[in-house]
């Protein structure tokens, strides 16, 4: 494979670029990108979205208040004192709204946890949206969830396609690290 065969594999096309970008939520929610859209400050950020990614394939359903913290559905009208920052562990992939961790510890202790995870993010991604996010809607206390490969997330300037050569919903450019080993 020469390479221009293998950036014709790895590079979006003109039509995943343009709904990438688009910030428009559709009435048909399945169209939506899968709830990947673009974002100046953080690389990519989500918006209401149906997914097939939970158990044997079942549709998982994705919604988000004005701050961008996922839907709360135990505590909507309440002001929550904790953020969650963090990846898809964070965000609760693969589970509907309401069904997030931080929908049953906030039931446990009995007031609300907002969550501002975003799938694919690196914990460099996850502080600059929590600084964007903190700055215009504080909390008492602050969850950074790091897990796994988070930390070599940082040093990545394309998530996804060069490092694993796969294109995803979340394989764009993102504010990365540059680290001088000398």
């Amino acid at each position: 494979m020469d390479a221009r065969e293998y950036l014709a594999q790895v590079l979006p096309t003109t039509e995943q670029v343009d709904r990438f970008v688009s910030r428009e939520v559709k009435e048909d929610i399945e169209e939506n990108n899968k709830g990947w859209t673009y974002d100046a400050e953080v690389g990519w950020v989500l918006k209401d979205s149906c997914r097939d990614d939970g158990i044997d394939g079942a549709r998982t359903f994705y919604s988000y208040d004005a701050n961008g913290a996922r839907t709360s559905r135990c505590f909507p009208d309440q002001t929550a004192r904790i953020h969650t920052y963090g990846n898809s562990m964070t965000h609760c992939d693969q589970v509907s709204d309401g069904e997030t961790w931080q929908e049953y510890l906030g039931s446990h202790i009995g007031e609300p946890i907002e969550n501002y995870g975003v799938g694919g993010y690196s914990v460099y991604q996850a502080y600059r949206r929590m600084r964007a996010v903190e700055a215009a809607h504080p909390a008492e206390y602050i969850v950074l969830n790091i897990y796994n490969d988070d930390h070599f997330r940082n040093l990545d300037a394309l998530r996804g396609r060069i490092r694993h050569g796969a294109v995803s919903p979340c394989s764009w450019t993102l504010p990365h690290l540059r680290v001088d080993v000398d």
